[in-house]
């Protein structure tokens, strides 16, 4: 039998799993993919990028996206996803509003809001044979200086059963969302790490961190969570 060359057999494994260089170009948004789906849909990286091209003469506008391991270079940031993990460094007050959760904010089209980071998500109808009155819960939190401020929105019902729980600097593990309970608000310093650690079937992430000393993202798959 046949077969190709030990060095031409790892030059083509090298350019296939290389990452797809992005032009720093168009509004540049980074949708993050929640692992469930990811798990039934087979999508490439735990983030997905969209850049839109607005419409000039005579181009109507356009939409490219982006799932696969790819790399990007920007004058305020640079990120890089692969299979498992995303990477965004640049300033993370300004970095975190180009990056939106997979869910729609309400019935109608997709329509996520930059920077509004959804931890565990679910919605359903009032009327499911007849899909009428749909409502929704949802665990998120948006970024103030020194400060994560996180909201429930809904009864809260339909993700009870998730539970959300955040470190600073690899200390004690404390929670954010348990049994129906929210802490609304966590501090930290300049300099701080802080990690979030998601687990149940409706997390819109496993793992999230936000190292404000070398002002770096990192949204990962399959981060267990701690047990204390």
């Amino acid at each position: 039998m046949n077969t190709l060359p030990f060095a031409l057999v790892l030059f083509l494994s090298t350019a296939l799993a290389a990452p797809t260089t992005v032009p720093c170009t168009g509004n540049l948004q980074f949708s993050y993919n929640d692992p469930p789906m990811i798990e039934m849909n087979g999508f490439k990286v735990p983030v997905s990028l969209y850049i839109t091209f607005p419409a000039k003469f005579p181009n109507p506008a356009q939409q490219k996206y982006i799932s696969a391991p790819y790399t990007i270079k920007c004058k305020t940031f640079t990120a890089t996803a692969d299979k498992t993990t995303f990477k965004i460094t640049g300033n993370i007050y300004t970095t975190l509003q180009q990056l939106v959760a997979p869910f729609k904010e309400d019935e109608g089209e997709y329509d996520a809001v930059p920077g509004k980071m959804v931890l565990v998500y679910d919605g359903d109808f009032v009327y499911p044979a007849l899909r009428e009155d749909w409502y929704q819960d949802r665990v998120f939190f948006t970024l103030h200086k020194n400060q994560l401020q996180f909201e429930m929105e809904g009864s809260g019902e339909l993700i009870k059963d998730d539970v959300i729980g955040y470190r600073i600097n690899k200390g004690l593990l404390k929670p954010i969302w348990f049994e129906g309970e929210l802490t609304k608000t966590v501090t930290f310093k300049s300099t701080d790490l802080v990690e979030v650690f998601v687990k149940g079937e409706h997390r819109g992430l496993d793992y999230l961190s936000l190292d404000f000393k070398t002002n770096t993202v990192q949204i990962k798959l399959g981060v267990p969570f701690p047990n204390k």
